[in-house]
């Protein structure tokens, strides 16, 4: 198996986290684990690399990918599902998921109720 994590390109600057000067250490963390099990996981992070989606999207069509793990705050939710729905469109065969602190949020709400 092969995946891509994604580090949601910035499509505005709200805060320090939008245009980073280090990599995003989640996604570090979560490729390391996933190496360590044997699945081959490249990162691509858009935030620190200054990288568009159209750029996201010409790395992912380089490689056959499996998976694709799209991480994003929540005021970028909007421009990550956006980028999943052009992943989708392009390349249908591949899972999209999407993690990160807002979908970690809206999941502890939900097992809340």
């Amino acid at each position: 198996m092969r995946c891509a994590l994604v580090n949601t390109p910035a499509f505005r600057t709200v805060e320090s986290h939008d245009l980073p000067d280090y990599p995003h250490m989640g996604l570090g963390y979560l490729a390391a684990s996933l190496r360590a099990r044997g699945t081959v996981c490249d990162v691509i992070d858009a935030k620190l690399e200054r990288l568009s989606s159209t750029a996201v999207l010409g790395r992912l069509a380089d490689r056959p990918y499996n998976i694709v793990g799209i991480s994003a705050m929540t005021h970028e939710i909007a421009e990550a599902g956006r980028l999943a729905g052009l992943v989708k469109n392009i390349l249908p065969h591949i899972t999209t998921v999407i993690g990160g602190v807002h979908a970690s949020a809206r999941l502890a709400q939900a097992v809340d109720r």
